[in-house]
């Protein structure tokens, strides 16, 4: 036996020295290439497990992203180096750590740029994008994105087109363009419902349609559209959208004034994001959380969720997530009478928001500003923010134009025509949004005084009834009076007519009474 051991071990050592010497290839070399392989294929593995696993539980997918960068650190490789570093920063982006997820969506750019992969640079451009939007560097994020849109019509992907006009959508929001929101908001519809595109897709379109008629006061409408959203949320387990969709639901129901509602989205959304580790939802829920409505009456609460939501936003570099929360904090100190600590907050958020051009806040921040200084009695500075005020709020409101939006809905109406006329009716609902509110209260107002000359009206018939009522009873009255008189010196007469009748009855009755005594004795009367 030990004898055969060692030929076929000598066979085999043949073998394989002849396989090096027609191949060229050492046999050290291929025990050095077998680890190599199957690190690659490894690391592959786990960032498809990150992929699958980002939106679910972005900590376990960041787990799994962050093995397959160690892995590829011994064995590189650089287009899967390159997708790994798109996943980290998308992880990232989920979490709400937009500093860190723009320093990878860069190194994936720049690994995708280096092996020429064009699909997989596009997409580099599309990560830069999204979170710079999110750091509120605008200009940058709309070039980035238009130039991923650029490449990647390119290839045959239209989730990835429809993805990009949905984040340009986002920038345009964000920025108060609604206008251009609503275009790009409209193509991603389009093409998601085209291609039935449910996870990332159809639901976000509708999200975001929602928030345009949210934007416009048509609070059912959007809720109607974000309960869309849920039903397809719910159907694809998607707990991050959820987590997202939650408190845009949370805010159409407190403008609604329906705060046991809204605080129940927003709390859904602090266990759904406290759960996949994402800190913007858990800031997000935080900030509305503070909203004194929604705490019952008590102020205690209020400042720790205000001042939880500051940190993890200054955290992350989100500018626009910081400058909201100074915002809603000076108001709330200004209710409390704090004007001084007030006014440092609102200047902070106005700083903030003239850093990234959002807008919205912008002209809020110099409302408030103006209040407080007008309060005060400086009526220089008062006049100064009333000014700024007042441009932001034209800048804001002259680009939903009237004109503009219907543009896009002939255009949407060209493209969609049996397929998408319910969508149809609801964009021509945000054209005449406003007109339709001011004929509401027109009408409110010319109802009203209707119902208030009607009901004069019928005082007035009610009190000419009344006075024509009482003018024939008084007639009436005048009518039995008189009868009565009547009646009364009928009774007069009859009396009298009855007093004389018994008289000549009683002078009657003696003549009778004398004539018949005569007639009994006849004899005396002849003596007499």
């Amino acid at each position: 036996m030990r004898f055969l051991f060692w030929v076929l071990l000598f066979l085999l050592t043949v073998s394989v020295s002849a396989t090096s010497f027609k191949t060229g290839i050492h046999p050290d070399s291929l025990n050095r290439a077998a680890p190599d392989s199957i690190r690659i294929s490894r690391a592959d593995r786990y960032q498809a497990l990150a992929r699958k696993y980002k939106n679910d539980n972005p900590s376990e997918a960041l787990q799994y992203a962050r093995r397959a960068h160690g892995l590829l650190q011994q064995t590189p490789n650089d287009t899967l180096q390159a997708k790994v570093f798109g996943r980290i920063s998308r992880i990232y982006q989920i979490m709400g750590k937009h500093d860190s997820a723009l320093y990878y969506a860069r190194r994936f750019q720049d690994q995708a740029e280096a092996t020429g992969h064009t699909y997989l640079f596009a997409n580099a451009c599309n990560y830069v994008g999204i979170v710079q939007a999110k750091l509120g560097n605008y200009p940058e994020a709309i070039a980035s994105i238009e130039r991923y849109i650029s490449l990647i019509q390119q290839h045959d992907e239209p989730r990835h087109v429809a993805m990009g006009y949905n984040n340009l959508g986002n920038c345009y929001l964000d920025l108060g363009d609604y206008d251009k929101a609503l275009e790009y908001f409209m193509k991603s519809l389009q093409i998601n419902e085209e291609h039935d595109i449910k996870r990332e897709g159809i639901p976000k379109a509708l999200t975001n349609i929602a928030l345009i008629y949210k934007k416009i006061d048509s609070l059912d409408k959007a809720l109607d559209y974000l309960t869309r959203a849920e039903d397809v949320f719910y159907e694809v387990n998607d707990q991050v959208g959820l987590s997202q969709l939650y408190i845009n639901m949370g805010c159409v129901y407190e403008e609604k004034g329906s705060y046991d509602n809204a605080r129940q989205c927003y709390q859904r959304t602090m266990e759904l994001s406290q759960d996949l580790g994402r800190q913007e939802g858990i800031a997000q829920s935080c900030f509305h959380l503070a909203n004194p409505k929604l705490n019952n009456g008590s102020d205690s609460q209020v400042r720790p969720l205000y001042e939880k939501a500051l940190s993890i936003y200054r955290d992350a570099g989100d500018k626009e997530g910081i400058a909201c929360v100074l915002y809603h904090l000076g108001r709330y100190e200004s209710r409390k009478g704090d004007a001084a600590s007030s006014m440092t907050h609102l200047t902070h958020a106005l700083h903030q928001a003239e850093d990234i051009g959002a807008v919205d806040i912008l002209r809020q921040c110099c409302l408030e500003l103006y209040k407080l200084h007008e309060k005060q009695g400086h009526q220089g500075k008062a006049l100064a923010y009333y000014k700024q005020y007042d441009r932001y709020e034209d800048s804001l409101y002259s680009r939903t134009s009237s004109d503009q939006i219907a543009k896009w809905q002939i255009r949407y109406q060209s493209q969609q025509k049996e397929k998408r006329i319910g969508l149809l009716e609801s964009q021509r609902e945000l054209n005449q949004s406003r007109i339709n509110r001011q004929k509401i209260i027109l009408i409110a107002l010319m109802a009203g005084s209707l119902v208030i000359l009607g009901f004069l009206f019928l005082l007035f018939r009610l009190y000419r009834s009344k006075r024509k009522i009482n003018q024939q009873l008084s007639l009436q009255n005048e009518e039995i009076r008189a009868k009565n008189r009547e009646i009364a010196a009928q009774s007069a007469r009859l009396a009298e007519a009855n007093e004389e009748l018994k008289q000549a009855n009683t002078t009657k009755d003696k003549f009778l009474s004398i004539i018949s005594h005569d007639l009994k004795n006849p004899f005396n009367s002849i003596l007499g």
